[in-house]
């Protein structure tokens, strides 16, 4: 559920921050594994 939660705000932020998005995006998925 969090994680799912977690996924629907990216999407949300993902137009807003643009390239800085895929960033964040790359790094948690380096911090989730």
């Amino acid at each position: 559920m969090i994680f799912a939660a977690f996924g629907f705000a990216l999407l949300v932020v993902f137009p807003v921050l643009g390239p800085a998005g895929w960033h964040l995006y790359s790094l948690s998925l380096v911090a989730a594994e």
